[in-house]
């Protein structure tokens, strides 16, 4: 048998409360047992409780179920595709309910392309959203070009290249150089250069 999927309860508000002045403001669970009267094992369960719940309704904990889901049922959903692109449609007489002829259903091939356009969609844009998340991630603990306290993002790195370059186009295209004082030609005669040195 596949994984059976438990769905848990939700804590009441007195536990999340308790879970709130433990890990938020910092109490002990024998504090909190004093202020409200019971034990501490009774703080204790309280505050598992609810990190039981967090940590089966975390966001990752939820995509992993949809997978599940999603693949257990991928061969229906394939033959469903499959049936659905390939759809005919009978026409039948009024009078008899004989078929007369059978034509593409062409409505529900459409909709079964929507659907399919719609599921690539979906996994583009969890994709796109990961990549993005990474990307922020990487700007902001490597900090790209290292001039910005906390990162820079590729948009403002592109931006600094930009107006860069607009300076240099700016920049006055002629470039006054003083030319080079020539260099004396050395003589033939050199026992007399090292003479007249001397």
């Amino acid at each position: 048998m596949g994984r059976q999927l438990a769905i848990p309860v939700v804590p009441s508000i007195l536990h999340r409360l308790r879970y709130a002045k433990h890990k938020t403001l910092g109490q002990s669970y024998e504090q909190i047992a004093t202020e409200e009267k019971v034990s501490p094992k009774v703080i204790q369960h309280s505050v598992a409780m609810v990190e039981t719940y967090r940590g089966l309704c975390d966001l990752a904990e939820l995509e992993a179920c949809q997978i599940a889901v999603v693949v257990s049922n991928y061969e229906l959903e394939r033959l469903a595709l499959n049936r659905a692109l390939q759809a005919v449609r009978r026409v039948r007489d009024e009078k008899t309910g004989k078929v007369l002829y059978t034509e593409q259903d062409h409505q529900t091939q459409l909709q079964a392309v929507n659907e399919m356009t719609q599921i690539t969609e979906s996994l583009n844009a969890r994709r796109l959203a990961r990549f993005l998340q990474q990307q922020q991630t990487t700007n902001v603990n490597i900090g790209i070009g290292g001039s910005v306290s906390g990162g820079q993002t590729y948009e403002d790195r592109l931006r600094e290249i930009q107006r860069k370059r607009k300076e240099l186009e700016a920049a006055p295209s002629v470039i006054d150089v003083q030319p080079e004082q020539p260099t004396p030609e050395p003589s033939p005669n050199w026992d007399k250069d090292s003479e007249e040195s001397a």
